[in-house]
């Protein structure tokens, strides 16, 4: 049975193995399962978001790799965003995936090279965060994007981000992201 598992893993020993070895505190740290980390996430990302992975560290140089999933997907957008995060833990590069609350009670969305927001704006009746939230993340998005850090961010449905989070996140967001279709 092990020798089976060994099979469908995609890490590799001599590549891999500081991953290998820390699987499980990558795992936690980042908020993706550990077999997501060790398997192909091809089966459940879009092939725009298969082809922004691939030129993941050409965007990051070029100072245009934050992105928004917008929509319907055939995956929930924790599932997607898993799968993006463990192929670029795979590739060496600290992702993250973090729920918006989170980011805004601890503040942990300033430290990891790239940050992967599931629930970033979902749709629902009044406003989902009061003002002073709306600053903070706005203050966080614009800090991250001074240090360079990559932000990736699911957006149910794009005409109420304005109406729940105003224009200058709205505006933020469509200027400085990039969108991966379905």
């Amino acid at each position: 049975m092990m020798n089976m598992a060994v099979q469908t893993t995609v890490l590799k020993a001599g590549v891999h193995d500081r991953l290998i070895q820390d699987i499980d505190h990558i795992a936690s740290m980042s908020r993706v399962p550990a077999s997501m980390i060790r398997t192909s996430s091809v089966s459940i990302l879009t092939p725009s978001a298969i082809s922004y992975l691939t030129a993941f560290r050409q965007l990051r140089s070029q100072g245009s790799a934050n992105a928004y999933l917008t929509g319907k997907h055939k995956y929930s957008p924790e599932k997607v965003m898993m799968g993006m995060a463990a192929a670029l833990i795979r590739n060496f590069i600290d992702a993250r995936v973090c729920p918006l609350q989170n980011l805004l009670d601890e503040g942990e969305g300033l430290g990891p090279s790239v940050l992967l927001i599931p629930n970033f704006q979902n749709t629902f009746v009044g406003k989902p965060l009061a003002s002073h939230q709306l600053q903070r993340l706005y203050s966080i998005l614009l800090d991250r994007m001074v240090q360079e850090k990559v932000t990736v961010v699911y957006i149910e449905n794009m005409a109420a981000l304005e109406d729940q989070y105003g224009s200058a996140i709205a505006e933020f967001i469509t200027e400085n992201y990039r969108q991966l279709k379905e």
